[in-house]
């Protein structure tokens, strides 16, 4: 980012970051998509098959 250039507005920006700009990290057990930006957006506690405990690529609302 040059400097005094406008920084984009969050309302400018998307909801969802697009899938292409996630990570996958796990442990052989348990897995999380971390985006680009820093956020969890997806992660599973203890197994794959739990429920989730961060879901934003489902729901950027909740």
């Amino acid at each position: 980012m040059t400097r005094g250039s406008p920084r984009p507005s969050r309302a400018d920006a998307p909801r969802y970051l697009p899938i292409a700009e996630h990570g996958l990290i796990g442990d052989m057990r348990t897995a999380a998509l971390i985006g680009t930006n820093g956020t969890i957006d997806w992660y599973c506690c203890a197994r794959f098959d739990a429920p989730s405990v961060f879901a934003a690529i489902l729901d950027a609302d909740r």
